[in-house]
């Protein structure tokens, strides 16, 4: 029941999103507004991740990035989700082969480099913070500073982790090609070799003849 109830609330929820979506979309030459239609879009892509429809969800996120890259700033911690988010749905598509595409290596090198992204973000983030002339600073807005660099140091190894997966994974399907078309490639010589055999013209057939006997007759 209580997996029922969520389920509902997400459903409701997907569709306010997509009627707030809706509304925003009429008002996209206004910066803040552009922003809020670019975070209903980020979460009804979360949602169709959810839903294991990742072809639904990197269309959303890619349009939502395109939004959140026009208006802010480059070192933005939303810029970095969107980019984590998008490494997410394009590697669902390889666990996923019933997504309405099929899953490629195009795939793996996309997730893999939204994720390197997501992690450039938060490392431009991080040198800007750092950078920043705290002398001026009270001991509130210190804190927060470090505060901040201090959670956003703690997100890099997980980032890092799915990039290094990423990189396994284009290299494994990289080997498995690799073999396929090794595969393939003697496939073809065979082929090759066997039409040629039967290209040859035939001047003598006896070693074809064989001999049987069988009741005292010769065949």
């Amino acid at each position: 029941e209580e997996e029922e109830d969520n389920a509902s609330n997400i459903e409701i929820a997907y569709e306010v999103l997509t009627t707030a979506k809706d509304i925003y979309s009429q008002h996209l030459d206004n910066g803040e507004i552009s922003l809020n239609y670019a975070e209903a879009l980020q979460k009804l892509g979360e949602i169709s991740i959810d839903w294991e429809n990742p072809d639904g969800a990197i269309a959303l996120l890619n349009e939502c990035l395109e939004h959140r890259r026009r208006v802010l700033p480059e070192d933005d911690r939303l810029v970095a989700v969107t980019y984590h988010y998008l490494g997410l749905a394009y590697s669902f598509k390889l666990v996923h082969p019933e997504s309405e595409t099929m899953p490629s290596s195009y795939d793996c090198e996309t997730s893999n480099n939204c994720f390197q992204s997501a992690l450039d973000v938060i490392k431009l983030r991080i040198d800007n913070l750092k950078a920043k002339d705290t002398t001026n600073m009270d001991t509130f807005a210190k804190a927060k500073l470090e505060s901040e660099i201090q959670q956003l140091e703690s997100l890099m190894p997980e980032i890092q982790l799915k990039i290094e997966d990423m990189k396994e994974q284009i290299q494994s399907g990289r080997r498995i090609m690799d073999r396929l078309e090794m595969v393939d490639k003697k496939e073809r010589e065979k082929t090759e070799e066997f039409r040629k055999n039967l290209e040859k013209p035939i001047t003598n057939i006896s070693h074809l003849i064989k001999r049987k006997v069988s009741f005292g007759f010769y065949f």
